[in-house]
């Protein structure tokens, strides 16, 4: 089987070599016969100013494709929590050249086809959007950082969405990877994340597809509207509901969301009545950082503790904080698809196995399955122009709580360590 699997991706190689001498990025909105989908990695939350070991565990893996669910690296400057500023254009083509010329990403990116998408700190300001004055010229850096080939038409227009189906009829996968930034409006309310533009794309990239497995990336979350702190699409909910309906509408078999940010791994589910089918979404964030790392200081086990009270959302199966990169495996014999979240040593933490006959309308008709309103309900902040100094004031006020309970749990540690001394 990995023999038959290593003379496919070397025709894609050389079909990939052909089409740009620069590396082997793919085009675009093409399908990719040659290549069956069996394992294929992804990851987003990646700094190049820190260590890069969990790359060599991904090339050990032996994935078919990368992709990357933004944040390739961060070309914004963190002053104060929730503060960022953006970087001269300089600066942000020096990092990116930073990170791909890094070892061992370097390997990766010379014997595996990448491809990808941005978020917020590769696109060029924390939770930016349209307003966001360098996002043409960022998006011809990203796209010579993925080797994009100069025909591809994410070169010839706005965003940087794009599609790519790979394998056989009967055994086709479609990798759709949306643009959360270029078009979207504000931080929170009524305004668009995908703008028309996309959105047609979308219907139309759905309605034609074949495809028997559909797997949509986003940098930000789609299903935990319900967490706090975080940019999701819940803040933006008429995106969110349009983006059920479109699935819906299509008829599309096999949709699994797949996204980032987070900076830890989660695998969700919700039995949403607007598809007629449960959807999955697997997250994977923190390839140099997890929130782990990021409140190590407080406690080791205060993001776990977070993670499974303040921010859990109710649609959560289950979540890794450390460190982490995803991996999906497909058997196509038995019909089986696997969503796996492992560490940077490249064990599987956590995982959900799937029959892909579960992941279509026509599976579920008679059943018993409790399917559920789907809308998100919209809080009064969602819709106040001053949203984001909301934001700032949950921010402080959590920063201030886990603070305190920090050094609380510090100081009994300390006090219990005396007492056994004595």
């Amino acid at each position: 089987m990995y023999a038959h699997i290593k003379v496919q991706l070397f025709l894609l190689l050389v079909f990939s070599f052909f089409r740009n001498g620069n590396g082997l990025g793919l085009p675009a909105d093409q399908q990719f016969p040659d290549l069956l989908l069996t394992n294929f990695a992804f990851g987003s939350c990646n700094r190049h100013d820190l260590n890069q070991s969990a790359w060599t565990s991904i090339i050990n893996y032996q994935p078919q494709i990368w992709i990357w669910l933004g944040d390739v690296v961060y070309t914004d400057r963190q002053y104060f929590p929730s503060f960022w500023a953006s970087s001269p254009i300089e600066l942000v083509q020096t990092i990116y050249s930073a990170q791909k010329s890094s070892l061992p990403y370097s390997t990766l990116d010379k014997t595996v086809p990448i491809v990808g998408v941005w978020d917020d700190h590769d696109f060029g300001k924390n939770d930016g959007g349209q307003e966001f004055p360098l996002r043409n010229e960022t998006k011809q850096i990203f796209l010579d950082f993925v080797d994009e080939p100069s025909e591809s038409v994410r070169f010839k227009r706005e965003g940087l969405y794009g599609s790519y189906t790979f394998g056989p009829p009967g055994r086709k996968v479609a990798v759709i990877l949306l643009d959360t930034r270029y078009f979207k409006q504000g931080s929170h309310g009524e305004g668009d994340i995908l703008g028309e533009e996309q959105w047609t794309w979308l219907a139309k990239t759905l309605n034609n597809s074949d495809a028997q497995i559909h797997l949509i990336g986003s940098g930000t979350q789609v299903l935990p509207s319900d967490k706090l702190l975080i940019e999701k699409w819940g803040c933006h909910p008429n995106s969110r509901e349009r983006l059920f309906k479109t699935i819906r509408d299509s008829n599309a078999k096999g949709v699994i969301l797949l996204s980032g940010d987070v900076h830890h791994g989660e695998i969700l589910s919700q039995n949403c009545q607007d598809l007629h089918y449960p959807l999955y979404e697997i997250t994977s964030s923190g390839i140099t950082h997890s929130c782990n790392i990021q409140l190590k200081f407080i406690s080791p086990s205060m993001c776990d503790l977070l993670l499974s009270t303040i921010i859990k959302s109710q649609y959560q199966i289950d979540f890794y904080s450390r460190q982490n990169f995803g991996t999906i495996e497909i058997n196509w014999d038995l019909g089986e698809i696997s969503l796996q979240i492992r560490d940077i040593e490249g064990n599987i933490k956590i995982k959900k196995d799937l029959s892909l006959n579960m992941l279509e309308a026509s599976a579920w008709e008679g059943s018993n399955l409790k399917f559920e309103d789907c809308h998100h309900k919209v809080y009064f902040w969602y819709r106040w122009p001053k949203a984001s100094w909301i934001s700032f004031v949950l921010y402080m006020f959590f920063g201030i709580v886990v603070l305190v309970v920090g050094t609380v749990l510090w100081y009994l540690r300390k006090a219990n360590r005396r007492l056994k001394v004595e």
